[in-house]
């Protein structure tokens, strides 16, 4: 939460260029900053905080830094060069007296008080690590049915985090605390993501099967596995993801976690590798649609209709929808492993929601403690139910290894 505080400040002067007066403007907020979310944590192992650090010796060299770039006819490592300052801020900082720590200081047996409690070592500064190179940008765009300028693309392929920020700070159904209410401003065009994550795989730019032959046993193994937690769950639902022709995006990593801005906002992707997950049937990973054209919308994002009903190999595996309001949505005794709950999204609001309940908590492409709630058109919430068929896939999943 400190460095989520940290973002939302540093971007709230980038997203005002008009209030950044000069290069020390925007370093005295850096150093300023940094030394906040400092002290707002603990150390891990005694709860220690920091009482002072030296926050003026980083401005001046976060400064520097910046002069330097601007001056810079050459690619300039900017983050290497304000991490001197961050180097810098820990020399010699202290940190408070209390609580006492544990581990006994050298020569002692236990430790009674604290005089002095000085940082001796300020580290080093690790060099980024260069990010993966965009497989968006090796697509042939003229083999894909899209316009590569289109806003809706571009979201997808490039997000933009003034964009984002600017949704979540002015979206009526958003609360900016709450990331759990970001979906209702920030999902995706799924029919286009769909039809980028095939071309992605078509030409060859991605595998659907890991590289290394340990990376593929290990996603076999996962596969054939059953579980006994979420996390495994969730492991399991992140190596079928490549297998179904997902988003990279939809991967264990980010199924586990809470809603993270520019990353999520696929959630038929997740909800359906998930399901699959839970049952081991492949095609009920392999439906194409916006998750508005799940639920009762009419008219839904794009005109479609998608069904979780649909015979696989002759057999159904859930029962057609059904709707439902809060006596379900609010009352955790009526909901069954399986059961996926769709939404679409009042004021025009595109796209919609979807995620399932696996009998630990709901998830999407993301984790959530509840049912989306937030903006959302009651009269179009859906339920996809398992039937019988279903209900023994789910079992027999789960105990492969009981």
């Amino acid at each position: 939460m400190s460095w989520q505080i940290f973002k939302q400040n540093i971007l709230r002067l980038a997203n005002s260029p008009e209030s950044i007066q000069d290069i020390d403007t925007v370093a005295k907020l850096y150093a300023a900053e940094y030394d906040a979310a400092i002290k707002r944590g603990r150390d891990v192992m005694h709860g220690v905080s920091l009482q002072k650090g030296n926050v003026e010796v980083m401005e001046q060299l976060f400064k520097i830094a910046f002069i330097k770039g601007q001056s810079s006819t050459t690619p300039y490592d900017l983050v290497g060069e304000m991490g001197k300052g961050v180097i810098a801020y820990w020399q010699g900082a202290q940190l408070n007296t209390f609580p006492i720590p544990i581990i006994p200081s050298p020569g002692a047996t236990i430790n009674i008080g604290v005089t002095s409690n000085s940082v001796t070592n300020a580290g080093v500064w690790a060099p980024a690590i260069p990010s993966p190179a965009n497989p968006y940008d090796q697509l042939d765009w003229s083999k894909i049915p899209l316009d590569k300028n289109d806003p809706e693309v571009q979201r997808i392929i490039a997000p933009d985090m003034g964009e984002i920020n600017t949704i979540i700070q002015t979206d009526p159904y958003i609360i900016s605390e709450d990331t759990s209410t970001y979906p209702v401003g920030l999902e995706l065009d799924n029919v286009k993501a769909e039809i980028i994550d095939n071309a992605l795989y078509e030409q060859k730019i991605l595998n659907n099967e890991p590289e290394g032959e340990l990376a593929k046993e290990e996603q076999a193994k996962l596969i054939k596995s059953g579980y006994k937690t979420l996390d495994e769950l969730l492991k399991i639902a992140g190596a079928w993801a490549p297998k179904l022709g997902k988003n990279q995006r939809v991967s264990y990593a980010n199924l586990r976690s809470g809603y993270i801005k520019g990353v999520h906002g696929l959630c038929p992707q997740g909800t359906q590798s998930v399901v699959v997950a839970l049952t081991g049937i492949a095609g009920l990973g392999r439906l194409s649609g916006n998750a508005d054209w799940f639920s009762f919308k009419t008219p839904s994002t794009g005109g479609g209709r998608s069904s979780f009903a649909v015979p696989i190999n002759g057999v159904t595996y859930y029962q057609d929808k059904q709707k439902i309001g809060t006596s379900y949505t609010t009352n955790p005794g009526s909901w069954q492993v399986g059961d996926i709950v769709v939404m679409g999204y009042v004021d025009g609001k595109p796209y919609g929601h979807i995620q399932v309940w696996t009998g630990f908590k709901w998830v999407s492409d993301f984790t959530q403690n509840r049912i989306q709630s937030n903006g959302v058109d009651n009269s179009t919430i859906a339920l996809w139910r398992l039937n019988q068929n279903g209900v023994n896939a789910v079992e027999s999943t789960k105990n492969k290894n009981a």
